[in-house]
Order: structure tokens, then C-alpha cells, then sequence
């Protein structure tokens, strides 16, 4: 449901949705990746995604892979192993935040949440079904942040930060742990 404040010359204009945390509608999901001469890598990330994809039955999920103009074969690979990848080619290598952007521009008119990874990454089955449920039960939260484990299996230590249009009070902790 769509709410608007009017303007009565002190208050600003808010624009919002607002939906029953009981029962949320159903996310569209984009996945964003980025990959400069990683093929291999990015086969099994995509290979991750394709598991997770049919973990969650029924949810749209759109793959965009922005490609850094690798001369590895990684765009050709994409094209022949995964016809329903939306792959964006660069000629050039403007580097990954450049890379990021295209990608964003491509799904968020139509996506509700959007993952952004790198091609070294392997979603762990049931991942993106948890952070999705999480983000649906709690509309308050911007984004989350899947644990994540170096090549041996222990966990990589960060800190991560997702910053938010709507300001919180700064005594709330910018991170939660989710089941």
C-alpha cells in the first residue's frame, strides 16, 4: 500500500511503502555479479545461484553478469552455459565499481532486493532463502550480509556496514545476526 504525507510547510514530503510484516509480498530478486578474468570462478558462483534459484521456487530471480572485458573466455562461457544470464560485456575494464553500477542500472527498476557479490564467491545452499525471509519479516532493515568463509572453511573476519537513506539513532547497532 502506497502512503504520501502532504507538505504543510515544516514537514517533508515522505513517499514509502508500508505491507503487514505477516504477510509481505513476494520479493522480485536481482543478483549482480562482477568478474574480471575469473571464468572458472564465476561458473561455480553462477552454478551456486542456479541451486539457490530452484531452492526457492516461485520467486523471480534475475542473474546480471557484468563482465570487465576478461580475456579469459568468461563472456563466451556465460553465453553457451547460462542462456539465462543477462550478461553485460564491457569493453573496457572500468573496474568494479563501475562494473557495479551497470549492473545496478540494469535490475533495480524492476527488482525489490538485490544481491551483489563477486565471482569468488559459492552461495551455501539455503543462503539467499534466509536473507530474503529475513529482509521480508523485517521491513525496518536496508540490506544484510551472509557470513562469509575463506577457501578452508573458516570464517573471514569483517565488519560490515549497510548504510541506510533513513536516519537510525546512533545508539542502534548497525549489525544483527539472523537465523
Amino acid at each position: 500500500m502506497a502512503t504520501a504525507t502532504g507538505d504543510t510547510g515544516t514537514e517533508p514530503v515522505i513517499i514509502s511503502r508500508y505491507y503487514s510484516v505477516d504477510n509481505p509480498p513476494q520479493p522480485r530478486l536481482a543478483v549482480v555479479v562482477v568478474t574480471y578474468e575469473t571464468r572458472d570462478l564465476l561458473r561455480d558462483f553462477l552454478l551456486s545461484v542456479r541451486a539457490e534459484q530452484a531452492r526457492m521456487a516461485g520467486m523471480p530471480v534475475k542473474v546480471v553478469v557484468v563482465d570487465n572485458a576478461s580475456t579469459d573466455g568468461t563472456a563466451e562461457m556465460v553465453r553457451r552455459e547460462f542462456p539465462d544470464v543477462r550478461l553485460i560485456a564491457s569493453a573496457e575494464n572500468g573496474g568494479p565499481a563501475r562494473a557495479f553500477n551497470l549492473g545496478l542500472a540494469e535490475v533495480i527498476p524492476e527488482a525489490d532486493l538485490v544481491v551483489i557479490s563477486n565471482s569468488d564467491v559459492t552461495i551455501h545452499a539455503g543462503t539467499l532463502g534466509k536473507m530474503v525471509e529475513f529482509l521480508r519479516k523485517h521491513p525496518d532493515v536496508d540490506g544484510c550480509c551472509g557470513r562469509l568463509y575463506n577457501s578452508d572453511g573458516t570464517p573471514q573476519v569483517t565488519r560490515t556496514r549497510i548504510w541506510s537513506w533513513r536516519r537510525t539513532p546512533k545508539d542502534q547497532p548497525h549489525r544483527a545476526t539472523f537465523p
